[in-house]
C-alpha cells in the first residue's frame, strides 16, 4: 500500500514546539505498526474542547492522507460542542470504512459521542465515558418571552440512536488485544 507522507511540519513558524515531540511521534509510529492501521490522536487540553475548528483541521488531515479501510482515533477530551462532535464522526465515516476508538482516560460528553461513532471502542483501565449533554439550538427549539431560541434537550437516548448507530462493540480493561481479528 502506498503510504502518504506525513503532514509537513514547518518548525520555523511554531512558537514553541510540543514537549517531547520527536519521542512521541516515534511511539505513535510504533503503535500504528502494532495495530495495523493509521492512528490519529485527538487530545484536548483542560482549557480546550471539541469545536468547529477541529472539524476543519481533521478535514485537512483526511484530504492529505486520503480514504482508508481502517483508522484508529486515540481520544482524550473533556468534551465540548456536540454538533462539532457529530460533524467529526460524519467526517471520519466519510473517509474510513472502519473506525476504532482508543480511550485511555476521559472521553467526556461530546468526546463520548465521538467514541460512540466508532465501530469499536477499546478502553484502558483508567478510561471512562460520560453522559452526553445534547443541548442544541435549532429551528424547532422553544422560544422565550424575548423571542430568543432556547436550548432543547433529548433526555431519551433512543431518540439519538440514528446519530451514533455505527457502534458494534466496547471492550475495556486492557490494551493487549485491541484489534484481535474479530474476537
Amino acid at each position: 500500500m502506498n503510504e502518504p507522507s506525513p503532514l509537513p511540519i514547518d518548525r520555523k513558524n511554531v512558537k514553541q514546539p510540543p514537549l517531547l515531540f520527536d519521542e512521541t511521534q516515534a511511539i505513535l509510529r510504533a503503535l500504528e505498526k502494532q495495530i495495523g492501521c493509521k492512528l490519529l490522536v485527538y487530545w484536548t487540553s483542560d482549557r480546550g474542547s471539541v469545536c468547529d475548528n477541529d472539524v476543519i483541521a481533521l478535514y485537512e488531515i483526511f484530504k492529505h492522507i486520503g480514504r482508508s479501510e481502517d483508522i484508529a482515533l486515540f481520544i482524550k477530551s473533556n468534551g465540548g460542542d456536540v454538533e462539532a462532535a457529530l460533524r467529526l464522526v460524519n467526517l471520519m465515516r466519510e473517509y474510513n470504512t472502519r473506525v476504532h476508538a482508543l480511550v485511555p482516560l476521559e472521553s467526556a460528553s461530546a468526546a463520548t459521542m465521538i467514541a460512540l461513532g466508532a465501530d469499536e471502542i477499546a478502553m484502558g483501565p483508567l478510561a471512562h465515558l460520560t453522559a452526553i449533554d445534547s443541548s442544541l439550538i435549532h429551528d424547532m427549539s422553544p422560544i422565550d418571552e424575548r423571542n430568543n431560541r432556547l436550548r432543547s434537550r433529548c433526555h431519551n437516548p433512543r431518540h439519538n440512536r440514528h446519530l451514533i448507530n455505527h457502534n458494534r462493540r466496547i471492550r475495556g480493561g486492557g490494551w493487549e488485544s485491541v484489534f484481535d481479528n474479530g474476537t
